[in-house]
């Protein structure tokens, strides 16, 4: 899902708003946030080097039905802040950095400086809508959950409950960021909640999330 408002037709969500239409918005069966920056992976034996990191919400492989080929997924007891740091790898970061070694999990690695523990290895083909070299928790983001409401920087991807079509939950998501609106004036007046597919969002990249899956919102029902 993403926002937009007056200015701009495509604004990305809050950390609080989204953590608001998780809790409000009853449509849904599952939503997950992402975004992805550089990050540094060092002190593992290897040289530094900086890979694109992709910060996720734990709820997203399940959303999308991709399982770790090794090791675990995220929980959501990795996604709150305090929690011990861990990374999952990326297929071609496992092969070139760790030549397919599965003792990998387990490991400790620094990632921008922070002692970091490998947990699992993701499929090259995430069918994730978006690539990453390794994956973190949203959690690993320094001050997310302190950031201000207009501070507009994730991508949020939803799966449709049982039952629900398309019309109705963008009612209510709409419904929801209106009400976030009228809470918020300083930083959400005139910010609209707005449902795209997901191939439409990101262009087909996202053409393995298995059906059900949806950016921005438009969706079927998941199974």
């Amino acid at each position: 899902m993403t926002t937009t408002n007056d200015r701009s037709p495509d604004l990305r969500v809050s950390f609080r708003d989204f953590v608001d239409w998780q809790a409000k918005a009853g449509s849904f069966a599952t939503m997950a946030a992402f975004t992805s920056n550089p990050v540094v992976l060092a002190h593992d034996g290897r040289g530094a080097e900086t890979l694109t990191g992709t910060f996720v919400s734990s709820t997203a492989f399940a959303l999308i039905g991709t399982q770790p080929i090794l090791g675990r997924d995220f929980t959501p007891a990795d996604d709150v802040t305090g929690a011990q740091p861990v990374v999952l790898l990326g297929a071609s970061t496992w092969a070139s950095r760790y030549t397919n070694d599965r003792d990998v999990v387990g490991r400790s690695v620094t990632v921008n400086g922070t002692p970091t523990v490998i947990i699992g290895v993701v499929p090259e083909r995430s069918g994730f809508p978006t690539a990453g070299e390794v994956w973190l928790p949203l959690s690993m983001i320094p001050g997310l959950s302190d950031r201000a409401r207009d501070v507009r920087s994730l991508n949020v991807i939803a799966r449709l409950g049982t039952g629900t079509d398309v019309s109705q939950a963008r009612a209510e998501i709409e419904s929801v960021a209106a009400r976030l609106a009228a809470e918020h004036p300083a930083t959400n007046a005139q910010v609209r909640a707005r449902l795209v597919p997901v191939d439409e969002q990101y262009q087909g990249a996202a053409s393995g999330i298995r059906p059900g899956a949806r950016s921005s919102g438009s969706a079927s029902s998941s199974s």
